[in-house]
């Protein structure tokens, strides 16, 4: 089950639980450009893995945008008390 997480009305990052516990999975962030700047192993890892789930897309052009992300997606974690990024079985794969 996945649920979507906001940020200023906007999705944001996913809440997914699973077999091994609720983890968070971060928003692809795209510069002005269209190019990817964050997300990558993110969805490499999802491929690998054959986790299913659809991360929200942001925009993100300057490194204080980048910072202000990751910030947020720390504070959620905390809040929720789950881990950021996908179950340690994904990464023994």
């Amino acid at each position: 089950m996945s649920t979507i997480i906001n940020w200023d009305g906007k999705p944001f990052a996913l809440l997914i639980e699973d077999e091994d516990g609720p983890f968070l999975v971060p928003p692809i962030v795209l510069d002005d450009n269209n190019t990817l700047v964050g997300g990558r192993d993110l969805l490499v890892g999802l491929v690998e893995t054959g986790i299913s789930a659809d991360p929200p897309v942001v925009r993100a052009s300057t490194p204080g945008a980048l910072a202000d992300i990751d910030q947020h997606m720390a504070a959620i974690s905390e809040r929720l008390g789950v881990p950021i990024g996908l179950p340690d079985r994904a990464r023994r794969n």
